[in-house]
């Protein structure tokens, strides 16, 4: 089965399923409120917003707004299912 991608733009990089769980805050700040994060945050383009990967496969639609949360979708998705 082959994939489709493309990209399209949001206003905020956090608005992404994988956001939450690649971007982590720095301790004692909460997520929402950080402005600040391990790894770095995408940068947005100017007049657009936060560019975002989207790959179609089957009936679902994986969206990223950075090459980090592409790495660690594909790590997961690779990993050995837990018994």
């Amino acid at each position: 089965m082959a994939a489709n991608w493309y990209f399209e733009f949001t206003q905020d990089w956090r608005n992404l399923p994988m956001a939450y769980w690649v971007h982590i805050e720095p301790p004692g700040e909460t997520w929402l409120g950080a402005s600040d994060f391990l790894p770095a945050v995408p940068k947005p383009i100017l007049g657009k917003g936060f560019l975002v990967l989207c790959v179609e496969f089957g009936n679902f639609t994986f969206r990223f707004s950075s090459p980090e949360q592409v790495v660690v979708c594909i790590t997961t998705l690779s990993s050995k299912p837990l018994p």
